[in-house]
């Protein structure tokens, strides 16, 4: 994985590498701004496609940070996951979801 920042702490010379990419509270950002321009058609529940659409990775960690931040958008109910034809799985952003992600856009324009 790639590494974004690097954090120093100077009191106790403590360096710690951090990877915005292995957060699943980013990676749920990213699955609410992607899943706010498909509204009424969703993301097909694939995981492998879903990380390659939002990072452009597949490798196994990145799998299961995706995995946490659905299950963290699954349950506060933010997302939705709705069973269509042939038995396939799609995620949905809810109303809820999008007042959050509107919150998290307005929260930002305060951030220098």
């Amino acid at each position: 994985m790639k590494v974004r920042t690097m954090i120093i702490n100077r009191i106790s010379d403590w360096y710690q590498f951090a990877d915005v990419t292995s957060d699943p509270f980013y990676m749920a950002i990213l699955l609410l701004e992607k899943l706010s321009t498909r509204l009424s058609r969703g993301i097909d529940y694939d995981r492998t496609q879903i990380t390659s659409f939002l990072i452009n990775q597949r490798n196994k960690e990145a799998i299961s940070v995706v995995d946490n931040a659905i299950t963290l958008l699954v349950s506060r109910g933010l997302v939705s996951i709705i069973t269509k034809n042939n038995f396939k799985r799609t995620l949905l952003l809810t109303d809820l979801g999008q007042k959050a992600l509107a919150d998290y856009k307005e929260e930002l324009k305060y951030v220098d």
